[in-house]
């Protein structure tokens, strides 16, 4: 249905949250084309990941985790 839409299949998803037990978790457990993106704003504030759910990524806010993915996307436009 996407094609015929002319729309592209979506094969990266992100899941960005400040809650490693729910928001990190959750990303890891959806499978390979989840990356989880764990920002330090609100229930975690750490300087360094999870202990128990690592995200795949930390960064200091929501804006910085949106130019990370928007890097990221750049990056497997260029492949």
């Amino acid at each position: 249905m996407h094609s015929q839409a002319g729309m592209a299949k979506v094969e990266r998803f992100y899941g960005i949250g400040d809650n490693p037990y729910s928001d990190i978790q959750g990303a890891n457990n959806a499978g390979d084309h989840w990356t989880s993106v764990l920002v330090r704003t609100g229930i975690f504030t750490d300087v360094d990941n999870h202990q128990q759910h690592p995200a795949d990524v930390v960064v200091d806010g929501v804006d910085d985790a949106v130019e990370w993915i928007l890097a990221q996307e750049a990056s497997f436009s260029m492949e």
